[in-house]
């Protein structure tokens, strides 16, 4: 099955880095290379949105080895991907972002796969069923990545620390002091600069469905 016109369209009109083909957009295994390829002539775009595409493991593993490397963000929310497709895309070294909300087939064994991957800056787990140590390592992982980089690029970009925070909705799962939750989402957190704005940015972001 090849990429579908409107599709097609879409990517070749996208004057933004970051371009959303979610459900409807019929993105499959059999018209991945084909998206990769067409994805290969506009550079610009290094944010990819694939949400709610019945992408599965196999989908997964071929986007971790064929997608262009200027896609820095992968989002397959609400897909069909388990552990097993996770752990392929976290192989990609290009991949710094990496957002698998929703994905119920994602359980504790992701977490040595995230431990390995120096790369990970951000990666949203929000509505998966992770257990407070899995969640604790993760937390711990992706802050240390984080710091390493600000240390690695602020003598010459003079960049602000990329702290991260994990984050979680209220009601759903608890985050304090003894526990953390079933999900965790991570992200940079320099305009956060006070606790009216965090709670603002937390409303926000974990707005239900």
């Amino acid at each position: 099955m090849s990429l579908q016109s409107h599709v097609i369209e879409r990517i070749t009109k996208c004057k933004s880095n970051h371009l959303e083909l979610t459900a409807g957009c019929g993105i499959i295994q059999s018209n991945i290379p084909e998206l990769c390829d067409l994805l290969k002539k506009f550079p610009h775009i290094n944010s990819l949105t694939l949400e709610g595409n019945g992408i599965n493991n196999d989908d997964a593993t071929l986007l971790a080895q064929i997608l262009p490397l200027h896609i820095r963000s992968l989002d397959l929310t609400k897909t069909c991907i388990s552990t097993a497709g996770a752990v392929a895309l976290l192989t990609n070294k290009n991949l710094s972002r990496l957002i698998l909300e929703g994905n119920n087939g994602i359980t504790d064994a992701i977490v040595d796969a995230i431990e390995k991957a120096d790369h990970l800056t951000f990666i949203n787990l929000q509505y998966i069923h992770l257990t407070p140590p899995a969640v604790e390592r993760i937390k711990v992982k992706v802050e240390s990545n984080n710091a390493r980089l600000h240390s690695e690029t602020n003598e010459t970009n003079k960049l602000p620390p990329r702290n991260c925070v994990i984050y979680s909705e209220p009601g759903y799962c608890k985050t304090t002091m003894g526990g953390l939750g079933k999900f965790a989402k991570f992200f940079p957190t320099e305009k956060l600069a006070n606790t009216e704005e965090k709670e603002s940015t937390q409303q926000t972001l974990f707005k239900r469905p």
